[in-house]
């Protein structure tokens, strides 16, 4: 996908790679495509596309690539942008909670009780349920549309913010490729690292410039005070070291978590998005061109 930059109105072009063993990419044959592998990936993407320097954005998986790439290649990153960024809750701040922290752990409580049987079973004995992903077109529907239903902010009735023919969308690129399996196995890689980012240590820390969203109804909402223990050069809410894009209210009734959020983005000369090149991670983009990752 193509764009301009706001600044120099150079045109900006957007990178859209499927995950390995999903949509579009190729299936990994051995164990080891984990977050970092997938990371030096992208980066070596990008290397081959001609970019030198680039922004990266993810949601969902894409956050934990998209931070893995500015931790293991900061060099090559103008900076990043995470919707939602992962970060655990500050030991140093409980007993000084503020009411969104609280609400805030108490949807972790809840989705680790109520909802995460899905990412138990996937990250555990991802073959197990992948055989009838791949063999039942009930079963991935069911798998998958459980969790639209789940997660997006629509009160109850999906259809109202999701149509019909945009869930098919969906579910046909894990039908036609055959990805059920596939992408279930990404789960068994990394989800335990991203756990321990979510609710243990706060990990290495994220050096380049990072933009973060945090909208109302998402499953992780770290406060700003805990999100900026790993990121040393945040935006989001309020002022920052770098300089920030302006935040704006969100009222699209098609984002799964809608109302409002923040996001910036950076170069490294502190003007917003002055980069030629923006990688944009998620499972696997739909209704934009995307790149076929071979995998070995």
């Amino acid at each position: 996908m193509n764009g301009e930059n706001l600044r120099t109105k150079r045109p900006v072009l957007g990178v859209c790679p499927s995950l390995p063993g999903y949509g579009f990419s190729d299936k990994p044959a051995a164990p080891g495509w984990g977050i970092e592998r997938i990371s030096d990936a992208w980066c070596e993407l990008m290397a081959r596309l001609g970019y030198r320097r680039f922004g990266a954005q993810g949601s969902d998986w894409g956050t934990s690539i998209a931070t893995s790439i500015g931790q293991r290649q900061p060099d090559r990153v103008a900076g990043i942008h995470l919707m939602p960024p992962l970060a655990p809750p500050d030991p140093a701040t409980l007993d000084d909670l503020t009411g969104a922290e609280r609400a805030a752990l108490a949807t972790l409580r809840e989705a680790d009780e109520w909802g995460s049987g899905y990412s138990a079973q996937q990250s555990t004995r991802p073959q197990t349920v992948g055989y009838e992903l791949v063999d039942s077109p009930a079963a991935l529907c069911a798998w998958i549309v459980e969790k639209f239903w789940s997660w997006t902010d629509s009160g109850g009735d999906l259809h109202r913010v999701i149509t019909r023919d945009e869930l098919l969308d969906n579910l046909m690129l894990y039908w036609l490729p055959g990805t059920g399996a596939s992408s279930a196995r990404l789960y068994w890689e990394s989800l335990r690292q991203v756990n321990e980012w979510i609710s243990g240590s706060a990990g290495a820390p994220v050096t380049v410039p990072t933009g973060c969203s945090v909208f109302p109804k998402e499953l992780q909402r770290p406060s700003r005070r805990w999100a900026e223990r790993r990121p040393t050069r945040t935006s989001g809410t309020g002022t920052s070291p770098a300089r920030a894009a302006t935040s704006r209210r969100s009222s699209s009734r098609r984002c799964s978590s809608t109302r409002s959020g923040h996001s910036s983005g950076w170069s490294a000369d502190g003007h917003p998005y002055s980069v030629s090149g923006w990688l944009k991670i998620n499972k696997c983009p739909s209704g934009v061109r995307t790149l076929k990752s071979r995998i070995p």
